[in-house]
């Protein structure tokens, strides 16, 4: 019942997808992203199934926001053979790929959004940003009715540091 995947794999975003729901064709980005701590992140793909040359092309984006102005990420990706996205009835999981054998996310998630086709109508677009903390669902600006994991926690909290200081200087 798969539909799509977007990852990071050592510095490389990738898109994996399934035409059939079972079996999955996957693109890399041609650049690497480094990933610095602390820094707002956005990150965005594209997929043109018939790119009219009886192929496919994949393009990868990022950002600072999911706002702000998104920045191609290498190359176009081209296959050969057009494609499509499965149509699953899954439930959409975002930070969290535990069931397809990956770690878990182990960031700052603020916003997602999913659109229908390339600059599509928006489908989904949870803002955890905007969330009461400690909410275990909420509904989205489209509609959708999103339900947090056991291991995560909607909170507004800002942590400064996190450590451990065996003795202070006296002063």
């Amino acid at each position: 019942n798969r539909s799509w995947l977007l990852m990071m794999r050592s510095g490389v975003l990738r898109l994996e997808w399934s035409a059939d729901g079972t079996n999955t064709i996957g693109a890399d980005a041609t650049e690497f992203i480094r990933v610095l701590p602390d820094r707002r992140m956005a990150f965005r793909f594209t997929l043109d199934v018939n790119n009219g040359a009886g192929g496919r092309t994949i393009r990868f984006y990022q950002s600072d926001s999911i706002d702000g102005v998104w920045t191609q990420v290498g190359a176009d990706v081209v296959q050969a053979g057009v494609t499509s996205i499965f149509s699953s009835n899954a439930s959409v999981r975002i930070g969290d790929a535990s069931t397809a054998g990956l770690r878990q996310f182990d960031g700052k998630l603020y916003k997602a959004e999913i659109r229908n086709g390339i600059n599509g109508t928006v489908v989904a677009n949870p803002d955890l940003t905007i969330q009461t903390p400690g909410a275990s669902s909420f509904v989205d600006g489209a509609g959708r009715t999103w339900t947090r994991s056991a291991s995560v926690t909607i909170t507004n909290r800002n942590i400064r540091f996190k450590g451990n200081v065996i003795s202070w200087p006296v002063r």
